[in-house]
């Protein structure tokens, strides 16, 4: 898998998402640090609750992983569009020089639902804007779609919740990825330790 979107996925599942100690309750199903990714397999549905993890596509050229954001409000309700939360680099019109913003020449969308034994599973929504970006710092960025969150949640498609805080703490996490164009498509997973590095 390409560094570049293992650390990127790294960050967005370490930092900001609800990091789960893999010694508790093992999501990563006897992952152990440091191990090669593997694919995840989901002709049985045990997987779903990371079906939200998908790729951005520019054109038909698959780029980033991106992570549907869990919006809902206190009452469970989906009101408003849907977010990905990506890198910065891979925001609309960022294209690798992200000091200089350009008209987007190919649509973009996104894939969830990508696993590597059912792909006639995937499923694609439009990208409609970069809704927020900061490409210097922390290199993330908001993506906002053309589909409602409620039309996500139908097709089945399971959002990721916030982390309350940032850890403070290293602890152990899962690392998701989805590869690149010379890879096999399919969602990966790998298990780690997170570091806290001050910078959020």
């Amino acid at each position: 898998m390409n560094n570049r979107h293992m650390a990127i996925t790294c960050l967005l599942t370490g930092s900001l998402f609800l990091s789960v100690n893999i010694s508790a309750t093992d999501l990563g199903k006897g992952l152990i640090n440091g191990t090669d990714s593997v694919y995840l397999n989901n002709q049985n549905n045990e997987y779903n609750q990371w079906n939200g993890i998908g790729q951005i596509y520019w054109g038909d050229d698959p780029q980033c992983t991106a992570s549907l954001l869990d919006t809902r409000d206190k009452n469970n309700n989906a009101v408003g569009p849907g977010y990905l939360l990506t890198a910065a680099e891979c925001a609309i019109g960022v294209r690798f020089a992200p000091h200089i913003l350009q008209p987007q020449p190919v649509p973009e969308t996104v894939r969830f639902n990508l696993f590597n034994d059912t792909p006639d599973g995937y499923k694609n929504y439009k990208i409609r804007k970069t809704t927020w970006t900061n490409y210097e710092r922390i290199n993330l960025a908001i993506l906002e779609l053309e589909s409602p969150l409620a039309t996500l949640l139908e097709d089945g498609i399971t959002p990721i919740k916030m982390a309350p805080q940032v850890q403070k703490a290293p602890s152990d996490v899962l690392v998701f990825g989805t590869g690149n164009k010379h890879q096999e498509a399919g969602l990966r997973v790998k298990a780690c330790l997170q570091e806290p590095t001050g910078h959020l």
